[in-house]
């Protein structure tokens, strides 16, 4: 399988590199290609200006978005480890053709972000905080151009919620027999959210035009001489930031088995960077209440993704790292809180 994958690879780079060299896209830009790999969906190409990545995009509003997010947090300083679309000798930062959208930014080399490395998790958490106090009053967008997800959290939370309700009867017994429990703390989530103060922070962040990366974790960034970068923007649009910092807990802290001490300082080098309120704090833990692991767990059983002899492991797994997050929210988010009403640990403190 493994070979066959290269093979494919492989031929879909060849394909690519003829299809350039044949065109006029590269032309854009004066360049011509010495040498071209695949990554991911993604094609490193050397030339004679260095080393670049070339992307394929099928959505120009998210092209076009992206863009002038990215240049809304150069122009705020927020620009060491951020992306930046390379204009073509036109002053266009993207080109069209009947096959896709093609833009460019420069090629980092470096070491990937590690998931499961305290000091790089700590690392991400804090500079994702400096990249959101400078995503705010963002406003130079088209009406065409501009994405929208406000309600990313709640809208969430009903959709794989409806989901599992719809598909449970297709799903094994003790998949349905697990749901009864899961589905109670499902609503146990969404009322929480509700309480959390969660449709002000939508307000807020409408107000304030905040936007969010929506797929920030360490696996998305690079380390190159010692500076942290964050790759695929391709997801950003309008949102509530605290949304980012759910996401990437939600990544991370399974390799860490959800360990409590952890979690807070993850928590907390965020918000020594970035102030977290008090219904930030109420929607993280309503948001990570939510059975997300076991609700994915489902939807792989329905797409059969699991041989019959993986399933008792699989659906294990699930649950003990459903557990696990449930030891964490009782214990830490009792603590964040604390008996004095304070959000967090004080900045003075130690993690």
């Amino acid at each position: 399988m493994a070979r066959k994958r290269r093979s494919l690879v492989k031929r879909e780079t060849k394909l690519m590199q003829e299809f350039l060299d044949k065109g006029e896209i590269l032309q854009e830009w004066d360049l011509s290609i010495k040498r071209m790999k695949k990554i991911n969906n993604d094609y490193k190409i050397k030339t004679h200006k260095g080393e670049k990545i070339l992307k394929i995009a099928f959505q120009e509003d998210r092209v076009m978005f992206m863009h002038l997010a990215l240049e809304h947090l150069a122009g705020q300083g927020c620009f060491q480890g951020i992306p930046r679309l390379i204009p073509t000798k036109y002053g266009d930062f993207y080109v069209k053709s009947d096959l896709g959208i093609y833009y460019l930014t420069d090629w980092v080399g470096g070491k990937q972000g590690k998931r499961d490395e305290l000091d790089q998790v700590l690392a991400f958490a804090r500079y994702l905080g400096e990249i959101h106090l400078s995503a705010m009053f963002f406003h130079a967008v088209p009406p065409w151009a501009i994405r929208e997800r406000w309600d990313d959290i709640a809208q969430g939370m009903t959709e794989k919620t409806s989901w599992a309700e719809e598909n449970l009867n297709h799903l094994p017994p003790e998949v349905q027999t697990a749901w009864a429990s899961y589905e109670i703390i499902a609503h146990k989530a969404a009322n929480l959210l509700k309480l959390a103060g969660y449709p002000a922070l939508v307000e807020a962040a409408k107000e304030n035009k905040t936007f969010c990366h929506r797929r920030f974790e360490p696996g998305q960034g690079i380390i190159a001489k010692g500076v942290t970068h964050i790759r695929h923007w391709e997801h950003c649009a309008y949102g509530v930031q605290v949304g980012d910092l759910v996401y990437f807990m939600q990544q991370v802290m399974p390799y860490f088995q959800w360990n409590q001490q952890i979690g807070e300082q993850i928590i907390t080098s965020y918000h020594r960077t970035k102030h977290l309120s008090r219904e930030e704090v109420m929607t993280l833990e309503a948001a990570l209440m939510y059975p997300d692991t076991f609700v994915r767990f489902m939807k792989k059983c329905r797409l059969s993704k699991f041989p019959p002899d993986e399933f008792s492991k699989k659906f294990a797994q699930a649950h003990l790292e459903e557990q696990e997050k449930h030891r964490f929210i009782e214990a830490a988010f009792g603590g964040i809180r604390g008996k004095e009403g304070k959000s967090l640990p004080e900045d003075d403190e130690e993690a």
